[in-house]
């Protein structure tokens, strides 16, 4: 049953005048017994109650107060009531849930019905932009947050091939030809002697002895030179290239045996 006073009424269309600025409409009966009376001055209390808690901005202590009424005389415009005032408190998303029971009401004045629906598509596009926000803001902390991942560490450059062996080999060739030179020039000056000027037999002798070997160091040097600077050459030329590429190498042994010498190698 439903038992409310005018002074009810009028109490509950002032908190919508201060609050929301329209009344509520509520049916207004007499009471016909005595426990009805006492039912009834209680809920006019409450009302009371609930609008000085408004009045002093205590929004949690008003909707406890309405939810008292409400359990004594459930008019749905009480929900409507708090759903605003919850709003007015910030609480959003509760306001949303109260906004949402008034509407499941069978019978609501439909004027607070078009109010409520208004507020309530205001409301849940206040909630998803927070929403957003929110979400935007935790992901740039996470990001903030983030360990800082190391740099790949660059890959070591493959070792350049040495062309100190090469110049080497190349340099001992050069000087085995001027040695081989120097060494031809004094084979002539012994053969002249041996010619000319030797005075003796001994004497012409020992230059031709003389000659002879200066002939056999020069003949040697100069082969050695040749050899050390074909070699040279060699590898300095296959020194170079694409790394990709199979790399060519040289190599000298010597060699023991029945054929004791030297023998140089040229991998491709």
């Amino acid at each position: 049953m439903q038992h409310t006073t005018k002074h009810a009424a009028g109490a509950l269309a002032l908190l919508l005048t201060l609050s929301m600025g329209a009344p509520l409409a509520f049916a207004q009966g007499e009471a016909t017994t005595a426990e009805d009376a006492a039912k009834t001055s209680e809920f006019d209390g409450l009302i009371d109650q609930a609008n000085a808690a408004y009045a002093e901005r205590e929004y949690g202590r008003a909707v406890q107060l309405f939810e008292k009424a409400y359990a004594l005389d459930p008019q749905p415009n009480i929900i409507y009531n708090i759903a605003r005032i919850e709003e007015r408190a910030g609480r959003i998303d509760v306001a949303i849930d109260r906004y949402d029971e008034f509407l499941g009401k069978g019978e609501v004045d439909q004027e607070f019905r078009r109010d409520a629906l208004d507020r309530r598509k205001l409301l849940g596009e206040v909630v998803e932009v927070r929403d957003k926000k929110a979400k935007e803001e935790a992901e740039a902390l996470a990001k903030k947050n983030a360990p800082v991942e190391a740099p790949p560490t660059p890959e070591a450059p493959e070792d350049e091939p040495s062309l100190v062996g090469p110049i080497v080999l190349i340099g001992v060739g050069l000087a085995g030809f001027g040695t081989s030179g120097v060494l031809a020039m004094q084979t002539n000056a012994r053969y002249e002697t041996y010619a000319d000027t030797a005075a003796t037999v001994e004497a012409r002798e020992q230059a031709r002895d003389e000659g002879s070997t200066l002939a056999l160091a020069s003949d040697v040097t100069l082969g050695v030179g040749a050899l050390s600077t074909l070699i040279g050459v060699i590898w300095l030329a296959t020194s170079g290239g694409d790394s990709d590429k199979t790399k060519s190498s040289s190599r000298i042994e010597p060699v023991i045996g029945e054929r004791t010498g030297v023998v140089w190698t040229l991998d491709f």
